[in-house]
């Protein structure tokens, strides 16, 4: 230890406080900082090992009473007797260094205790919440919070690691242009955290998954130019709180990935990422200081603005990874080969080499919302028809408004149909079909576009 490094000490604590709330009580403290560097520079005869205990000492304390520790300390009301005692205590040249260093400890028992038991964070408020052009930093200031009051990541954390999250959180609030240095001090933290956080199937039955949505026209060649994308991979977490899709609303197949891809970006929105290069487009909108329980949080939010079911949702996010798939994954009801994609995703599977695995939502949600309906409505209408999705595209115009009308009308019996069936345990196509037969008798659609009539 030289004084050299005591300067450059004090002269970087000097450096935070311009970020401290101006008062006349910081400035007198402060004063004693600059009678510091005044002797360090000229006193030669103090002994620098005590004068660097002491210097530690009074910076520890002048933190609690202006700096961030304060914005914390003052915002709880369970540290009103703690907020009083250190505003009582008296900072000079003649401090005894029992003094300070008792006070310090006393401080720092009552404050990383409470820490410990710290759960209602409400006192932190996101001032980027909802305003256009900072989505990307009102999602890193959740997902920190998330950090502290999620239980799953509160074991991968200290009360150390507590303290300087609200810290940054408190930082990041009021300056900006730190996140970039705030994703590369937490890269590790939120790595461990999407390794530990997705699973299928988990404790009674929840899942989170990274899932790529196939859509448009065929199945197999839509799948084939999202297998080979060469720099990133475009995806959404999804949930069993929380299902929003990119795409087609009747088609909610797609490639889930690995636990420990890694994450490029992030955002509770759509990033018009480049899926076939490199970059995205809504640079302001997108995070890697992200947590799956902020972006479920925010989408959940989305979907409850918009009234709409949060397990089919149009409100979805957008995660940048560069993996490569590791499963194929079909989210319905259940529906099996009802569903006009069902023998193509066989195919798939075996073309791939990748496992399927199922997503019932039902299992997550106690009766069927409108888009429910017209999923089930849809799949059992085509099947009826005998006709698929690459069908549907050259029909005249006339034919096409006639099958989403015929699916629209009959949604709510075709619903009540299958989940009759369901309730039976004997949920199949030929079942189904036979259910829709008095139905719909002996109906039938020319899938040609010069063919108008039916």
């Amino acid at each position: 230890m030289e004084r050299k490094d005591l300067l450059k000490l004090l002269e970087e604590f000097e450096k935070e406080t311009w970020g401290y709330e101006e008062t006349d009580e910081l400035f007198n403290d402060m004063q004693l900082i600059y009678q510091l560097e005044k002797i360090i520079k000229k006193d030669v005869q103090t002994d620098i090992n005590d004068l660097y205990q002491k210097i530690k000492l009074i910076i520890g304390i002048i933190r609690y009473k202006y700096g961030y520790e304060s914005n914390v300390i003052s915002n709880i009301s369970g540290l009103n007797d703690l907020n009083e005692y250190i505003k009582s205590i008296k900072l000079s040249l003649d401090s005894d260094s029992n003094y300070l260093n008792n006070a310090l400890d006393t401080i720092n028992k009552q404050y990383y205790t409470f820490l410990n038991g710290l759960e209602n964070l409400d006192f932190l408020s996101n001032n980027f919440a909802n305003i256009q052009g900072h989505e990307g930093l009102a999602l890193a200031l959740d997902s920190l919070k998330s950090l502290i009051t999620n239980k799953n990541y509160r074991k991968l954390i200290s009360e150390t690691d507590i303290n300087n999250i609200l810290i940054d959180y408190l930082r990041l609030s009021k300056k900006t242009n730190l996140l970039e240095n705030l994703e590369k001090k937490y890269e590790g933290l939120i790595k461990k955290i999407w390794e530990t956080s997705l699973l299928f199937d988990g404790k009674d039955g929840q899942f989170k998954l990274l899932f790529s949505n196939i859509t448009g026209g065929d199945l197999i060649e839509h799948a084939n130019d999202l297998l080979y994308r060469p720099e990133q991979n475009s995806c959404s977490l999804i949930t069993s709180n929380f299902i929003a899709t990119y795409g087609s609303t009747t088609r909610r197949i797609g490639f889930i990935y690995p636990d420990n891809s890694h994450l490029i970006a992030a955002g509770a929105y759509d990033l018009g990422s480049n899926v076939f290069g490199s970059g995205i487009t809504n640079k302001e909108k997108a995070t890697k200081l992200v947590t799956p329980a902020a972006l479920e949080k925010t989408g959940i939010e989305r979907a409850k603005e918009k009234n709409e079911d949060v397990l089919f949702s149009s409100c979805y996010n957008e995660i940048l990874i560069d993996s490569m798939p590791c499963g194929i994954c079909t989210i319905g009801f259940g529906e099996g080969d009802l569903n006009v994609d069902y023998n193509s995703v066989i195919e798939l599977s075996k073309k791939t080499n990748l496992p399927i695995y199922n997503i019932n939502v039902l299992d997550y949600k106690k009766e069927l919302s409108n888009n429910d309906k017209e999923y089930l409505a849809y799949h059992a209408i085509l099947s009826y028809l005998n006709i698929n999705r690459s069908d549907i595209l050259p029909m005249n115009e006339e034919n096409q408004k006639y099958l989403y009308q015929l699916i629209d009308n009959n949604k709510e019996t075709i619903s009540n149909a299958f989940m009759k069936l369901r309730m039976n345990g004997i949920v199949n196509k030929e079942n189904m079909l036979e259910e829709l037969r008095p139905l719909l008798g002996n109906i039938t659609l020319d899938i040609s576009a010069s063919n108008k009539t039916r």
